[in-house]
């Protein structure tokens, strides 16, 4: 009964969205500044641990807007339908959803703008965009994950430090989460600064420390680049964390690399590498290469294959993703 709910959820989303006389507006709640959204993520994993389709994850959204401040509340499901072969023969869904972002931003002047609630984190610069259909590839960087919480419930204060725009970072919290059910770290205390220059090449640097419900203390560092030159866009993202007395990871890297050879036509190129020192050892060094298609800016088709050095979880991903 489920899965012909889900099913028949996404195909009404999508047939109305076909319908329609624009695919990509908006629908606006009557004579007020709001606008109802959302997005959706489906995925088929097949690779040495695991074969598998996905309806990865639905998420509606309201946001608004006026002269000087806006509001964001999305909720999401993830793993809503998971129809798997291997390793074992199963089938799962799922239809809780959770507060993904809650948050308001006030701007103050043009210089100085403050935003309070639930927030992705803003270090690096793959955290900014983390839905599917935004991204490059279907996969993410595992620094996302190692690091830093990729989510904040707290307040953020950003600054522009001069004329050219580069902007400072601030983020605070020192509660509890407003929801962690799809937060990396389960906090209940984030402090950060980020310091953004952009000249030709845009950097990024992130100092922080988060303490975890169950008492552990970490700090971290990230540092990140990216250069647009035409129709070639460079990444590289780096990190380090420390947990309590112990380095947990001492390094995490990646690179990326992302040529729009085509209208609409995308090749993508990534290197990682990572180690992480928890209850063992583990090294691992990954190669992605991948072709995402984007008939329209809020609609993308990816393929690609994962490449794993040392683990045997090499893997085949192919997704299609759209906002609604």
């Amino acid at each position: 009964m489920k899965k012909f709910f889900i099913i028949s959820l996404v195909w009404l989303i999508l047939v109305g969205r076909l319908a329609a006389d624009d695919f990509f507006k908006e629908y606006t709640v009557y004579e007020t500044p709001f606008y109802l959204g959302g997005y959706l993520s489906t995925e088929y994993i097949k690779g040495d641990r695991q074969e598998a389709f996905l309806f990865d994850d639905i998420a509606f959204l309201a946001y608004a807007e006026g002269a000087r401040w806006d509001f964001v509340a999305e909720l999401e499901a993830k793993n809503i339908y998971i129809e798997q072969s291997r390793p074992t023969d199963m089938q799962s869904s799922n239809l809780n959803f959770s507060i993904e972002r809650l948050n308001l931003t006030y701007y103050i002047d043009d210089a100085n703008t403050i935003r309070i609630g639930k927030f992705n984190t803003p270090v690096g610069f793959w955290n900014l965009t983390p839905i599917n259909v935004l991204r490059e590839t279907t996969s993410n960087p595992y620094i996302i994950d190692n690091t830093f919480p990729k989510l904040t419930s707290g307040l953020c204060y950003r600054r522009s430090i001069n004329q050219n725009y580069d902007l400072l970072y601030i983020v605070l919290q020192n509660n509890d989460e407003i929801d962690s059910s799809y937060n990396n770290f389960n906090i209940k205390q984030h402090y950060s600064a980020t310091l953004e220059i952009e000249k030709e090449i845009i950097y990024k640097g992130s100092v922080g420390y988060f303490k975890e419900r169950e008492g552990s203390n970490s700090v971290y560092a990230l540092a990140a680049l990216r250069y647009d030159l035409f129709n070639h866009t460079f990444t590289l993202e780096a990190s380090t964390r420390r947990k309590d007395s112990k380095t947990v990871v001492p390094y995490d890297i990646y690179f990326q690399y992302v040529w729009n050879f085509a209208e609409k036509y995308f090749l993508i190129g990534r290197i990682e590498r990572y180690r992480t020192e928890y209850s063992k050892k583990l090294e691992e060094a990954i190669g992605v290469a991948g072709l995402t298609y984007r008939p329209a800016p809020n609609v993308a088709i990816k393929a690609e294959y994962d490449r794993y050095s040392f683990e045997k979880r090499d893997k085949i991903l192919f997704s299609f993703s759209f906002i609604f």
